[in-house]
């Protein structure tokens, strides 16, 4: 891994998978808008807003069907909504605690992190979290989970906002096909239930598991997105594995509640878990908590 020291971020590459003209391309992206390096609590609208304020010559907006046209192109779907595109970058809608950003020339995804709470804010200086999750990726990936692969990591100088670098995983998201096609072979869903035994076996859990972050082209199912949520399930609870097979558990998956009940069963009898009947009143509580809201 090569290093890079600028004025605005640091960062470690790999020089043959990554080109160093990305972060000088970051460094410009990142230095005349300072309050991006803060917890926004508007999340991407207020990001919006910032770059609307600023004198950039390098960024506009794609309305709606520029912006679902142009990246419909690269294979990526996104709700039809006015995108910013910013010296080669594409601003991605997200949650506060990220800003995500799609760079059209090199095909990568770039991710920063925001330590909202105070706990994430001791992590953050006590942890090199770009390390960590580039080695997570690593270790995942040679087991065959299939999460983005992270090519660089570092921080920002200002406030020592963590990010890191990676491959656009192929295909599309599997919620608006599992809840809009009802002719999808069963095997995708068991496939998808296979990632998470996998995943849990090694003694991690994904936190914010959701059909959005699982990827499929062509029946296949490629890969998780949302790497920086997975956690390590330390000391063993059942309760997060509840709730990961809870994520899955959507109210609109196109299957029957015997299908359901077998694919549950099969993740059982996989993980063997013994008390059974306090995974199943787990699983209940934690979907009734998941989506009764939504």
């Amino acid at each position: 891994m090569k290093e890079y020291r600028g004025e605005v971020l640091r960062a470690r590459y790999d020089e043959h998978r990554i080109d160093v003209t990305v972060f000088e391309r970051m460094q410009s992206l990142l230095r005349d808008v300072p309050r991006i390096f803060s917890p926004l609590k508007g999340g991407i609208e207020e990001i919006q807003e910032i770059y609307r304020r600023i004198p950039y010559d390098s960024y506009r907006w794609l309305d709606t069907g520029d912006a679902g046209e142009y990246l419909s192109a690269q294979g990526i779907k996104l709700a039809r909504q006015p995108l910013l595109y910013i010296d080669g970058f594409f601003l991605i809608p997200t949650v506060k605690k990220t800003s995500l950003f799609y760079h059209i020339e090199s095909d990568h995804f770039v991710k920063i992190l925001h330590p909202l709470s105070l706990k994430d804010r001791i992590v953050s200086a006590l942890v090199d979290r770009g390390y960590h999750l580039y080695n997570l990726s690593r270790r995942l990936n040679r087991i065959n989970i299939g999460v983005p692969d992270i090519m660089a990591y570092g921080y920002i100088t200002r406030g020592r906002r963590v990010f890191f670098i990676m491959d656009r995983i192929k295909g599309e998201s599997l919620y608006p096909v599992m809840v809009g096609d009802r002719t999808m072979p069963l095997d995708i869903y068991y496939n998808v239930i296979d990632k998470v035994i996998r995943l849990h076996r090694e003694g991690y859990w994904f936190g914010d598991f959701r059909l959005s972050h699982v990827f499929v082209h062509e029946g296949e199912v490629t890969g998780i997105v949302d790497i920086d949520s997975i956690k390590k399930n330390f000391p063993f609870r059942i309760n997060n594995l509840a709730k990961d097979i809870a994520g899955f558990n959507h109210p609109r998956l196109p299957l029957s509640s015997t299908q359901r009940q077998d694919i549950f069963s099969y993740y059982i009898e996989q993980m063997d878990i013994k008390r059974k009947d306090r995974f199943y009143s787990l699983l209940r509580h934690y979907t009734r908590r998941r989506w009764d809201r939504s």
